[in-house]
Parts: structure tokens; C-alpha cells; sequence
């Protein structure tokens, strides 16, 4: 067996793939969170007025009831305030997003500030996301921590 150090080049690459699937997998379920409840959301409301009629025929009462509230639980358990904080969902996918540019940037700069501030913009993404959306972006922070206390050599030739 041979022990074949990563060179910088390899540990960069690493990093910016982590990175770039982190952030887009939780800008991902940021979007998606609310879009699902929105159409969960819109069956409840289409299946309550198909159901309506019938229920005035044929008396049924309570079945439109039954499945609105089932769906209403669906739509609660897809996320603790999916559809409550638009805007700081938002803010904090912009921030995700600026935080893996922060670390592309840092790559092409080098030096300890440029990953510290992009491992301070994923923080604070992770804040303002909540827990879905931190989740995902855990592994960007474990990644931009390592960075910041090993950054590899911005030259392409292995330290040491």
C-alpha cells in the first residue's frame, strides 16, 4: 500500500464539492418546503369543494371535514414555520448562497479572513434558515472550519 498525500489542488477541489452539494441541497429544501405545503394546501382546498356536492346530496357530513384536517396535518409537519417566515427563509438561502461564494472567492484569494468570513455568512445562514435548512448546511460549516485551520497552499504546490 501506498500513502498518497492530498495535494492542495485535491483538498480545494474536496472543499468546493462539499460545499457547492451542501448549499444546494439546502437551498433546495428551503424552496421546496413551501412549495410542497402550497400544493398540499391547494388539494385540500380543491378536494373540500369536489367533495361539497356530495356531501349536500348524499348527507355526508364530516368527510370533507376528515381530509381537510388530514391534509392540514400534513401541511403542519412538512416544517416547524415553513410558510410563516417567507422573507427570512429567503434571506437566509441568500445568505447560504453568498457564503459558498464567499468560499469559491476564498479559494481564488487564499488566507485565513477570506474562509473566516465565509464559515461567518454560512452561521448566520444557519440562523436564519432554521433547522431544515441547517441541516444541510452543517457539513459547509465542518468544511469551512477546517479551512480556516488549515488552509491549503494557494500556489498548487504541496507544503511541508
Amino acid at each position: 500500500m501506498h500513502d498518497h498525500p492530498i495535494t492542495p489542488g485535491q483538498q480545494r477541489r474536496i472543499g468546493l464539492l462539499i460545499v457547492a452539494l451542501s448549499t444546494s441541497s439546502s437551498v433546495a429544501i428551503l424552496l421546496l418546503i413551501p412549495l410542497v405545503s402550497g400544493f398540499v394546501g391547494l388539494l385540500r382546498d380543491v378536494l373540500s369543494v369536489l367533495i361539497l356536492p356530495f356531501s349536500l346530496m348524499f348527507g355526508m357530513s364530516g368527510t370533507s371535514v376528515d381530509q381537510s384536517s388530514a391534509l392540514s396535518q400534513i401541511i403542519d409537519s412538512m416544517g416547524h414555520g415553513a410558510g410563516q417566515h417567507p422573507w427570512r427563509t429567503a434571506i437566509g438561502a441568500i445568505t447560504g448562497v453568498g457564503g459558498a461564494f464567499a468560499f469559491v472567492m476564498a479559494e481564488r484569494v487564499g488566507g485565513r479572513l477570506a474562509y473566516i468570513t465565509a464559515m461567518i455568512a454560512t452561521a448566520v445562514a444557519m440562523g436564519l434558515c432554521g433547522l431544515p435548512g441547517a441541516a444541510f448546511l452543517l457539513p459547509t460549516l465542518l468544511t469551512e472550519g477546517i479551512f480556516v485551520l488549515s488552509p491549503p497552499a494557494t500556489d498548487g504546490r504541496a507544503s511541508g
